[in-house]
């Protein structure tokens, strides 16, 4: 089963064993080993204000840390970036020298009780070589490990808005012959 199905699958079976269980949207929850205070998620909106070049400001944290004081359990953050990318400066995690401004933010929303999870992308033109796409593949296995020891509860990987991993994913734009195109397994 191609993973985007797994996912949507995973989300639909949790929706129907809640309703079945009857739970409320406050009661405290558990998925694999992540435990939940509640089912409130904040999903992933960038915040073009609290960022400079790249980097986290004061302003960023604080938002990260305000928002887990409230009534969500779970925050997604705005898109990170596996590389630096110029021409769109949102926060990355492409280095471990970002690790502990990372370390900074996760440990203040757990203080509070909430989880934290990094969404991370890319922005690169979708025509790569497949050595390109082998080297895309371990900048998130990277990331991921670096989002792991910033203390991130896990990782949302962002393929969505035209963006360079949904063109993968769609056979209205990748038409590629190998490997990573073809039959919904390969594209994803």
């Amino acid at each position: 089963m191609p993973k985007i199905y797994l996912l949507f699958f995973l989300t639909y079976f949790s929706l129907i064993i809640s309703l079945e269980t009857k739970k409320d949207l406050f009661d405290a929850t558990q998925y694999k080993n992540m435990k939940m205070k509640n089912r409130v998620f904040k999903g992933a909106i960038i915040d073009y204000e609290s960022w400079e070049d790249g980097k986290l400001t004061e302003k960023y944290y604080k938002r990260y840390e305000e928002l887990s004081k409230k009534e969500i359990g779970t925050i997604i953050t705005g898109v990170m970036l596996v590389e630096e990318n110029k021409a769109f400066p949102v926060p990355m995690i492409d280095k471990d020298e970002y690790i502990n401004q990372f370390k900074k933010m996760t440990d203040s929303v757990h203080k509070n009780g909430a989880n934290i999870i990094a969404q991370i992308s890319i922005i690169r033109d979708f025509d790569m070589t497949v050595e390109e796409i082998h080297r895309i593949i371990n900048l998130f296995a990277d990331t991921a490990e670096r989002c792991k020891k910033a203390g991130f509860d896990g990782v949302e990987i962002a393929a969505n808005h035209h963006g360079t991993l949904s063109q993968y994913l769609s056979p209205l734009f990748n038409h590629r012959t190998d490997e990573y195109g073809g039959s919904e397994e390969n594209r994803a």
